[in-house]
């Protein structure tokens, strides 16, 4: 609720340690007493990249239908070199603009977490033949980190680099299953540690059961970007365990842009074993729209298998992140007219995304045990106990009754964030119960509802 606003250049100098930083950059766009927040245009040097050029964040907010706006962006600071980042306001004949900034971080990377090592070239460059290696001399900013098929994870509980992992819901543009297991051991064999958490690989997105609908379709999102720069994406796979265990069990096409990118993408081939997650970085220059689609190939199991993307922008060659920003609204009525518009299709969308995201998984998990020759809701409650059945999806004396005193913490205090759907009972909220382990739907009765239990 702070901000350093100021009408001329200031300058922030840290005395990092050399080498690849994170570099975070809080915006809370709002008017600071007597500075209109629609003036608030500004560009962002760091070194000799520019991160933010002519910068609006209210237009950029706006757009997005956020109220606050975090940029990430990743670069690399060279021995006896201090980290500066310099807030310089835009130029204009009534000279009202200004810059503000409402907070900073800076966090050391690990080397080459997202660059490329000089000893490898191993950065495919989609539609070429050459790669594109991603040197120190490039500045990166995130666009989207997604944890494919599960629930958002904040930066306490990412690996120790205090990113964010939002879900995928928005993305998607066709239906798909869950799986989920959180019993699974993850073993960094093949890649860091710190490369995601582990709830990223052991949640995931499948096409389903059905053979002749996995033939003829893709897994696929569509992520807007802005044009004119080439984009990085790292795709993250892990095979948990289940029926595909041995190489050829499951195989499929990686396509970006409509390009394909992998010919043949056998999990089990790439990592040697299930639970053993891998990560795959592309290359590719698009314009607006960024897209991913997954395909299977004829195998024991025509299915294909996803747990996360990661997406950056590339600086330009004259080290350019700043791209223009969203077009204004032609007025007030427009704006509010726009924001009631994007408030009711939010909504709509979330609840539906909602309530296909329970159905999913518990179709999924009865699927998935079915490919496994066991009820997979029952495999997943009794895994504690090496016990499975096929007799129930409910098996006996595993039914938990939920004191107020459990919800509550489960559901973050029945916050508006976790609505995933409303009805005429009430709002259905997604809770997390065993230390966020467990994924649960909770629906809360509303008391002016006419459905559930009549109280006085």
């Amino acid at each position: 609720m702070r901000a350093r606003v100021s009408r001329s250049e200031f300058k922030y100098t840290f005395p990092v340690t050399p080498g690849q930083k994170f570099v975070r950059l809080y915006f809370h766009p709002v008017s600071y007493k007597e500075y209109d927040r629609s003036k608030a245009f500004f560009s962002v040097k760091a070194g000799s990249f520019t991160l933010l050029k002519n910068f609006n964040a209210s237009l950029v907010a706006n757009s997005k239908g956020r109220i606050s706006l975090p940029r990430e962006f990743c670069l690399n600071v060279e021995d006896n070199e201090v980290l500066d980042l310099v807030f310089t306001p835009s130029h204009s004949a009534s000279k009202d603009t200004y810059a503000f900034i409402n907070g900073i971080e800076i966090v050391s990377m690990p080397t080459n977490l997202y660059y490329t090592p000089l000893d490898s070239l191993d950065v495919p460059f989609v539609g070429h033949s050459y790669p594109f290696p991603v040197r120190n001399d490039i500045a990166l900013e995130m666009a989207y980190r997604l944890n494919v098929g599960g629930q958002s994870l904040s930066p306490n509980n990412d690996t120790g680099l205090f990113r964010l992992w939002s879900d995928d819901f928005f993305y998607m543009t066709k239906d798909s299953y869950v799986t989920v297991n959180t019993s699974l051991p993850i073993n960094y064999t093949m890649i860091p540690r710190y490369t995601a958490p582990e709830m990223v690989y052991r949640t995931a997105r499948v096409l389903g059961p059905s053979l002749a609908y996995n033939e003829k379709h893709n897994l696929s999102w569509r992520l807007p970007v802005g044009s004119g720069f080439k984009y990085m994406v790292r795709l993250h796979f892990c095979e948990p365990q289940g029926p595909i265990n041995s190489p050829g069990d499951q195989n499929f096409m990686v396509f970006i842009n409509s390009q394909t990118a992998r010919q043949n993408t056998d999990v089990i081939t790439l990592a040697r074993h299930v639970g053993v997650p891998i990560c795959k970085d592309y290359v590719v220059l698009v314009s607006k729209e960024y897209t991913i689609d997954l395909h299977p190939i004829a195998a024991v199991y025509v299915d294909v298998i996803f747990n996360g993307i990661e997406v950056f922008k590339l600086s330009n060659y004259d080290g350019n992140l700043g791209e223009p920003n969203p077009e204004p609204s032609d007025s007030s009525n427009s704006a509010s007219a726009k924001s009631k518009k994007r408030s009711l299709v939010i909504a709509g969308v979330r609840c539906a995304a909602g309530l296909i995201a329970i159905i999913s998984l518990l179709v999924c998990m009865a699927i998935r045990g079915q490919r496994k020759g066991t009820s997979w809701l029952c495999w997943w409650i009794n895994q504690n106990e090496g016990k499975s059945t096929r007799t129930s999806l409910l098996p006996r004396g595993l039914c938990h009754h939920f004191s107020l005193d459990e919800i509550k913490p489960a559901t973050n205090n029945f916050h508006d964030d976790l609505v995933v759907g409303k009805g005429g009972f009430g709002k259905v909220y997604k809770g997390f119960l065993d230390g966020g382990e467990k994924i649960v739907a909770i629906k809360r009765l509303n008391p002016e509802s006419r459905q559930g239990i009549e109280s006085s």
